[in-house]
C-alpha cells in the first residue's frame, strides 16, 4: 500500500464510509478523477486536466474514465 500521500503508491483503494462500506482498488487516473469530483468541475474538464498531467491522449483516457465512472456510480462511490 505505502504511506498516505506517497509519490508512487503501490496500491490505491477507495473505501466507502457509509452503506455497504465497499472497497475498490483503483489506478492513479481513477483516484485522481474521484479526488477532483467535488462538483466544481465537469467530467470533461477533469479528464482534460488528467490527460495533460499524465501526458496521455485525451480520447483513450476519456474512454477509460467513462468505464470507471459507470462502475463507481453503480457501486455507490460517486453520485
Amino acid at each position: 500500500m505505502g504511506a498516505p500521500g506517497a509519490e508512487d503508491p503501490e496500491v490505491i483503494v477507495l473505501r466507502q464510509q457509509r452503506g455497504m462500506r465497499r472497497a475498490r482498488q483503483v489506478d492513479t487516473v481513477e483516484a485522481a478523477f474521484v479526488g477532483a469530483s467535488d462538483g466544481e468541475l465537469t467530467a470533461a474538464q477533469i479528464v482534460a486536466a488528467l490527460a495533460q498531467l499524465t501526458e496521455q491522449p485525451a480520447e483513450p483516457l476519456a474512454a477509460q474514465v467513462v468505464t470507471a465512472v459507470r462502475e463507481l456510480v453503480r457501486d455507490g462511490f460517486l453520485r
